[in-house]
Order: C-alpha cells, then structure tokens, then sequence
C-alpha cells in the first residue's frame, strides 16, 4: 500500500492507495487546496482514498480531470477534518463513498416577533426549535441567555449526539405583518448559537445568514437566503441554538416584524 501527503493544491496520478491531506497552518504557507483527480475516461475502475487530517479553516476540494468529469454527479466534493472518502472511476466518471451525515431542521411553528432599538440595532428576537419557537429573547447583548424560569417555554436548543462540521445554514422566511421601507434597509439574522452542555449561556458561532427584506413585506411575503462552503465545527455534547434578530438602517424608530421563519443546517459527520 503507498501513502502520499498532500500540503498544496496538485494533481494526483492513482499510483498512491492512500492520499492524505494536510494543509499547514496560515503562517506555515497553508491556503485552500484543490486536488484534481486522474483521467477517469483512460483509467476505469481506478481506485483512490482521500483522508483529511488538518484542522485548518481552509478549504480542500476534490474535483474530477479537466473539470468536466463529475463526482456523484457534482463538479467537486469538499472534505473536513477526519472524512475519509473513497472514489472509484466508473464510465468516465467517478463515485465516492461520501462521509455519513445529518440536517437539523427548524421551524418557528406560531410566528415569531423581532424588535429593534430606535438606533436600528437588535433588540429582542427569538429562538427557534422543531415547530415551535419563542420571542421576546434579548439578543442586545453578545451571548443569550436560556435560563429562563417556570412556565417560561424558551428552551428550544439540542444538544450534538456526534462530531461534525456544519457545511451549509438556509433559511425561509414568510412575512406576518405588513412594512414598508423607503429610502431603508431591514435584515433578519438567523445564526446558530452554541453552549457547554452544563451551561444555559450560548455564544454566536460563525454560522449565519442575513436575510434582506424586499421594500414591502405583506402576509406571505417569502424570502429565501443561504450560506454555502461553512466549515463550523459541531462538537459532541455541545448544545446548539438557532436564534433570529433584526436590523435596520435609515429608520429613526423602534421596528417591529412578525414573520414564520424556517431553517435546515446540513452537518457532515467527522470523527464518530
């Protein structure tokens, strides 16, 4: 069996087993790396394993010869820390075994109320769990608070069963109550937050998406965004919460929006 270590974006011939891919440090030369497989068309049943054993925040891309030949159908496959992937060239192209994986899905239920102060900063929002969600959530400040107390229905986090890395966050929005905005911005942020599994403190992570409202929102009003390419670690045991705030620019008042709002976050299994 031959072992090969990759460190910069390269071609690979197929004459090694086994690739490992391990991209230094910033300040060691490390940068997004993109490994570009052999001729599938010339090379049927070739057999190559990818095992990814960095922990850098740079991407690392597996894309088929020429740009042309697909990896299950796609034009590249990313890998993070500890996936483990095998290909195989089948009719000029190549299947990979992918790294099992999951989508927490989210759901306000009622409609959910987002407050901003009069300076356009965020006020009061919501968390939001599996059909159901809370308001009046202070989001003023760095961290929010879930301690809550009895009859209060605000625990809406879950707490990670495996290790992962979070790849994708897409959220739906669907306007309640009616705004219009003239010569102003409003954004919802939806960002996932994260806690010990002994605390009620939860931080924001970098996984977020800024939803920019249309000039005129009205019942039913949707409104569709989403990040692509995260590489947000999810850790076991660690609890994690979806939160939903708003923003504006160029209003000198207090602004309220009531909307349903939706999310689905892709998690990529790593290492058990």
């Amino acid at each position: 069996m031959h072992f090969v270590n990759i460190t910069s974006s390269t071609s690979v011939t197929g004459a090694e087993d086994i690739y490992f891919i391990n991209i230094p440090a910033a300040g060691s030369g490390g940068a997004n790396t993109t490994v570009t497989l052999p001729d599938a068309s010339i090379n049927d049943g070739l057999r190559v394993r990818f095992l990814r054993i960095d922990n850098t925040a740079f991407a690392a891309t597996i894309v088929g010869f020429s740009g042309s030949q697909l990896i299950n159908g796609a034009a590249s496959v990313s890998m993070f820390q500890y996936n483990d992937i095998t290909m195989e060239t089948i009719n000029s192209n190549w299947v990979a075994r992918l790294p099992e994986g999951t989508e927490w899905r989210y759901a306000s239920g009622s409609p959910l109320t987002m407050v901003t102060l009069i300076s356009g900063l965020a006020s009061t929002g919501a968390v939001i769990g599996a059909d159901n969600s809370a308001s009046s959530i202070s989001v003023a400040a760095t961290n929010v608070d879930l301690t809550g107390g009895s009859g209060q229905n605000i625990n809406m986090a879950q707490q990670a069963g495996k290790n992962g890395v979070l790849t994708s966050l897409s959220v739906v929005f669907s306007g309640v109550t009616s705004l219009t905005l003239v010569a102003a911005t409003a954004t919802v942020k939806v960002q996932l937050y994260s806690a010990a599994a002994n605390s009620n403190t939860f931080a924001p992570t970098s996984a977020s998406v800024n939803v920019s409202l249309p000039s005129n929102v009205a019942l039913g009003t949707l409104v569709n965004a989403q990040a692509t390419g995260l590489n947000v670690p999810i850790s076991q045991g660690t609890r994690y919460l979806l939160v939903a705030s708003l923003t504006t620019t160029g209003l000198a008042i207090a602004t309220t929006v009531t909307a349903y709002i939706g999310a689905t976050a892709a998690i990529t299994y790593t290492n058990g």
